[in-house]
């Protein structure tokens, strides 16, 4: 029988008392709190246990509108003329032919999260530095540009054919498209979830898989919100002849600088260990689940897989390939003297990279 969440509690928090201090364990169903919640949550916290050590009252700031809200409203959104000039965005990644990852485990049924492994790295501390700043004087990038770069190369260098890489991002989901509704204090699970194909030629070098992967992201409807809202609130008469079958192996999720948003001044991260999160029965949602955080100045790459589909063996000779891509996009970024533009940099949305380069080379001619 499988649990419905309104049938037990969504919430449970405890104090632990220890030799080494009191910690705190807030434990909340992913289904009703996503990241960006537990940053308001904690500033709440924070907030509140301040005005009680000063013997205050305890004041919070108003709520924001409600996560129903904001559901009945993405609903009628969905059905909208604005979602409408999205549709043939989002019908050329779904026909764009992309291959599978290259399965290796001989196990057979279904894949279970008892067999979850992980595989992690580091980046140094200068390195990590060169991340978060000047990496992107280069080509005028953000932080998802540079990951992501990474990433595409290193599965084209593992598979050694795939340079169209299906992925799904990850996004925090609370774009700004509907008027007249504040969510920004509203605590719920607003992720978005939606298809990138990260462009890797073999025939192209890092500099142009960088404006590739760039100039990619900058297409992207509102961020990817309006994706699922197609494919899951918007009718057939609104979608047309509009298919939805892209399943994406890989989901990537950079999830920032945790340790600011965790470590308050009043509340620090704990190190106990807090046991399993998912059933071991439950069935795994998707082959690949990357994730990157910067703790403690370093970042950090987590790729969870299972054994029912890939062999240790893969996944850290693909780890590795990761880090050496990733390192090698941080280099030759900071090694370059000068600022490229790209056609996102220049309002140019109708402009190829190659029809902006001749641009440039005519002009400093």
């Amino acid at each position: 029988m499988q649990h419905q969440p309104g049938a037990g509690p969504l919430v449970k928090i405890g104090l632990f008392k220890t030799d080494n201090g009191d910690h705190l364990a807030v434990i909340i169903h992913h289904l009703v709190i996503d990241g960006i919640s537990w940053r308001i949550l904690f500033e709440d916290l924070t907030l509140a246990y301040e005005q009680a050590a000063k013997g205050e009252p305890i004041m919070l700031p108003a709520k924001t509108d409600s996560f129903r809200t904001w559901a009945e409203r993405l609903k009628d959104h969905a059905e909208s003329k604005s979602m409408q000039t999205e549709l043939p965005y989002w019908k050329q990644i779904e026909s764009t032919p992309t291959k599978a990852l290259p399965k290796s485990s001989y196990r057979t049924g279904p894949a279970k999260v008892m067999d979850n492994m992980t595989y992690s790295f580091q980046l140094p501390k200068l390195a990590t530095e060169q991340l978060l700043g000047k990496v992107h004087k280069a080509y005028n990038t953000e932080i998802n540009d540079i990951l992501l770069t990474a990433l595409g190369r290193a599965v084209w260098q593992w598979t050694g054919e795939q340079d169209r890489v299906l992925i799904c991002l990850e996004g925090h989901g609370r774009e700004e498209i509907l008027k007249n509704i504040n969510i920004s204090r509203t605590v719920g699970w607003f992720t978005s979830i939606y298809p990138v194909i990260l462009n890797v030629p073999s025939s192209a070098d890092v500099s142009y898989h960088i404006k590739s992967i760039k100039e990619n992201l900058r297409h992207i409807p509102n961020k990817g919100i309006g994706y699922s809202l197609l494919r899951y609130l918007a009718s057939q008469r609104q979608l047309g002849e509009m298919k939805f079958h892209l399943e994406p192996e890989i989901k990537f999720n950079y999830l920032g600088q945790f340790d600011n948003d965790l470590n308050t001044g009043v509340f620090q991260g704990s190190n106990v260990p807090y046991g399993q999160t998912v059933s071991p029965e439950a069935e795994r949602e998707i082959a690949l689940n990357i994730t990157g955080l910067v703790e403690n100045g370093q970042l950090t790459m987590t790729i969870e897989y299972n054994l029912a589909e890939f062999s240790e063996a893969d996944i850290s000779r693909f780890g590795r390939y990761f880090k050496m891509q990733l390192t090698e996009v941080i280099n030759h970024c900071m090694e370059r003297d000068t600022q490229e533009l790209t056609p996102s940099d220049v309002g140019g949305n109708d402009l190829s990279i190659e029809e902006l380069e001749a641009i440039m080379n005519f002009y400093n001619q």
